[in-house]
């Protein structure tokens, strides 16, 4: 019991550590190894959740939301191409026939007894691949007016889903990309902020005003959008964010642009039907499938599980590989600094240092797999970058100023190639006494 708690000791006191600082390499190698590999366990099992997390759904379960209009929305697949990839297969044909070209807009409301309603917009394009030639190209504007819905003047106790299917993928945008400030005011999200907007080359929004009526007025009255407002994708005039112009005696004031690519316009609401389980979209029964499923709110649930899922999958080969290089590659260059700052302390050989390393990262490590639980990856790894460098620090300041091991006492380590030489062994007088011949002593 008294070996086990000195071992314990050994891998979290610093002056304790000096025991494994002849440690071999490969086993110092194996511990920095076996550290990622705990660290990456608790990350993995807790990508997901945090993934959910981010992903802004409703709750169907804290309400009592209903339809209040029934659509029967079209039969559709995920199929698998003969050269391998996944694309969107419409059971049902389009307007003009053809059985790969379908197009549609549906809106399913939902209200619950507080009066609140929950808006659900679906639109399928089974023709509009963002992935071919022209990958600026989104869903035609006549069909869905994407930079109109996201800039749509919001209605109180709504909130709003998006689902956007295409041939190779599907998108998907909670609440127009936005959400309530510390105030209650509602303003883009991290998503929209950083991504839907056009910029310019300093990361400034670029802001636009009509040139002149004929971009807000045609012989039919105001050009307007699907959603009532004015069509600010047509103003050409790039101005500063207060600018404001008259034409026609009415004031307009500068508005952002949302981006004509759909792949950034909803920022981080991309998913390629490879990434996903495809084989729950595509199930007879219980299936996660607007076209299959009548239970609208359990479509919905297992959707955002869905997107946590492969969001998650992506997640973790990046994690995996930031983990390799904070665990394996980050060490090898701390270690190369202290080592060539303090060779002349009680440690003066690389191994030393790097098996000290290791045994700090044990520490760490364990460290990391619990809040691995309770804190996101980017946070995490940044703490734990932090407490990593001040801890190896720490720990090889205190080995190397240590006064026992500056000025040893135990005979480990001392010199112990010739014992008669240890100051703590009495050395026998000798004395030589002639005998007999000239060449020939006696010794006593």
């Amino acid at each position: 019991m008294k070996k086990v708690k000195e071992f314990l000791l050994s891998i979290i006191l610093p002056r304790k550590m000096y025991r494994h600082h002849s440690m071999k390499v490969i086993y110092s190698v194996f511990v920095f190894i076996l550290s990622a590999f705990l660290l990456l366990f608790s990350i993995n099992l807790s990508t997901k959740r945090f993934m959910k997390d981010m992903i802004g759904s409703v709750n169907f379960e804290e309400n009592d939301y209903k339809v209040v209009n029934e659509i029967q929305l079209p039969k559709y697949r995920i199929a698998k191409s003969n050269s391998g990839g996944y694309y969107l297969d419409v059971e049902e044909v389009g307007e003009d026939g053809k059985a790969d070209n379908f197009k549609g807009v549906f809106e399913i409301l939902f209200e619950d007894s507080k009066n609140n309603q929950l808006k659900l917009n679906i639109v399928f394009d089974e023709s509009c691949d963002l992935f071919g030639d022209d990958p600026a190209k989104s869903v035609d504007k006549d069909l869905f007016d994407l930079k109109g819905y996201m800039t749509q003047t919001r209605e109180d106790k709504t909130t709003y889903l998006l689902y956007i299917f295409t041939k190779k993928s599907f998108y998907y945008l909670y609440d127009l990309g936005q959400e309530k400030d510390s105030s209650g005011k509602w303003v883009d999200n991290a998503n929209t902020r950083y991504g839907s907007y056009e910029m310019d080359n300093n990361g400034a929004y670029k802001y636009y005003l009509p040139t002149d009526v004929s971009e807000v007025m045609d012989e039919n009255g105001p050009i307007l959008n699907q959603y009532g407002n004015y069509d600010t994708s047509l103003w050409t005039t790039e101005t500063t964010k207060d600018a404001k112009t008259i034409i026609d005696g009415k004031e307009f004031s500068a508005q952002r642009r949302i981006k004509d690519d759909m792949r950034y316009a909803i920022y981080n609401g991309e998913y390629v039907y490879g990434n996903i389980d495809i084989d729950k979209i595509n199930a007879e029964s219980d299936a996660v499938n607007f076209g299959k499923n009548n239970d609208i709110k359990y479509v919905l649930t297992n959707h955002v599980e869905l997107m946590a899922e492969a969001d998650a999958n992506i997640q973790k080969s990046m994690y995996s590989f930031f983990v390799v290089i904070i665990n394996i590659v980050f060490p090898l260059v701390w270690v190369f600094i202290t080592w060539l700052l303090s060779r002349k302390f009680v440690m003066n050989k690389f191994k030393e240092y790097y098996a000290i390393c290791s045994i700090t990262y044990i520490t760490t490590s364990i460290l990391g797999f619990i809040l691995g639980f309770f804190i996101k990856f980017d946070t995490l790894m940044f703490i734990l970058l932090i407490i990593e460098l001040i801890y190896y620090i720490f720990v090889t300041f205190r080995i190397n100023t240590d006064p026992n091991l500056l000025n040893p006492k135990d005979e480990e380590r001392k010199d112990d190639s010739n014992d008669n030489n240890k100051p703590e062994v009495e050395q026998p007088a000798i004395t030589f006494k002639k005998i007999k011949s000239d060449d020939a002593y006696h010794v006593e």
